[in-house]
């Protein structure tokens, strides 16, 4: 196995909590891993694939970093961040519309003075050729720029995930738990993948249930085998993939990827209010939604020590602020 180099960017290890309230709630015994806690600015899952990743651009020299994510992208925030603090310039290509005012995630990108690029959903999904035209025009400008995927979903990126698994067995010896279950929210795949890859390297028994936050329409199927199947070329993993392992569900992502009725905001209050968790209307909120529907629904299914992943996404909460302060004051 060849292990990759890695800078230390996060606040490792993150703390495991009991949910208690949920706990109840369920029958279950719920845990968060709280990988929100990796840092202020660099909070999130994303600091752990960034690593590697941004370990990567600079041993090859380069300059710039160009990523790309949603206007609330946690992924392209947390870049941003650990960009400027390398001393590395940084290009943001963002899907949708300038906004009036820079707001959660947004504002962090803009205020750590990233170049930023709107593309529309067509242009975003044909990433390749924005890259590419992004690509000849900053060395045009004399830059040797280094492009991170979406989510920094890439075989070298899941490197983040297989550590945390690693660094999951480590806890759950001290704090005598043994998971059935882990649950994680699923935007571009790199995460899951890793949970994958570090499930088996581990010897873990635990389950990893994606909840799809993106589209139903995406093949994380494939994606997931492929991704995985490429690090296990790359890095000669002692791994033979599974692809029963791959489990997610489409079914929570509501009335669109970054979109939240009043129902799934109430419940993000009900969370806070009750276990002190600050959940995201992006990822964590709708996995969270998910896992209990299907605790619920299936108690039988995954088992009853269960641990959900908290892959952070508190700035992509503030933009919701005009509607949740109504649904607050009726408390």
């Amino acid at each position: 196995m060849n292990r990759p180099a890695k800078l230390s960017l996060a606040h490792l290890p993150t703390p495991i909590e009991r949910l208690h309230s949920l706990s109840k709630e369920l029958q279950k015994q719920i845990y968060i891993k709280r990988d929100d806690l990796t840092g202020v600015l660099v909070t999130g899952n994303k600091i752990r694939k960034l690593e590697y990743v941004l370990r990567d651009a600079r041993d090859k020299g380069a300059d710039t970093v160009v990523t790309c994510g949603g206007l609330q992208s946690n992924h392209v925030r947390a870049t941003v961040v650990a960009a400027k603090q390398l001393g590395l310039e940084a290009v943001a290509v963002l899907r949708g519309q300038e906004p009036e005012y820079f707001d959660g995630n947004t504002l962090f990108v803009a205020l750590l003075g990233a170049q930023i690029q709107y593309v529309t959903d067509e242009e975003y999904d044909r990433m390749d050729e924005v890259y590419d035209a992004l690509g000849r025009k900053l060395r045009l400008q004399g830059l040797n720029p280094y492009f991170i995927p979406e989510g920094a979903s890439n075989a070298l990126g899941v490197w983040g995930y297989i550590e945390m698994m690693e660094e999951l067995a480590a806890q759950q010896r001290e704090m005598e738990l043994r998971f059935d279950s882990i649950f994680v929210a699923l935007g571009s795949g790199g995460t899951q993948s890793g949970l994958i890859l570090g499930k088996y390297l581990t010897k873990s028994p635990a389950q990893i249930i994606g909840i799809n936050v993106y589209k139903s329409t995406r093949d994380f199927q494939t994606f997931i085998e492929s991704l995985c199947s490429e690090a296990i070329k790359e890095y000669q993993l002692p791994v033979k993939l599974t692809v029963s392992d791959i489990i997610y569900y489409n079914d929570y992502i509501g009335i669109g990827y970054a979109q939240s009725t009043d129902e799934e905001l109430a419940s993000y209050i009900k969370h806070a209010q009750e276990d002190g968790i600050i959940l995201d209307p992006v990822y964590t909120g709708k996995a969270m939604r998910g896992m209990i529907d299907l605790l619920l629904t299936h108690p039988e299914r995954f088992g009853d020590t269960i641990l959900f992943m908290h892959t952070g996404g508190l700035f992509g909460l503030l933009p919701e602020r005009e509607r949740l302060s109504p649904l607050l004051s009726k408390g």
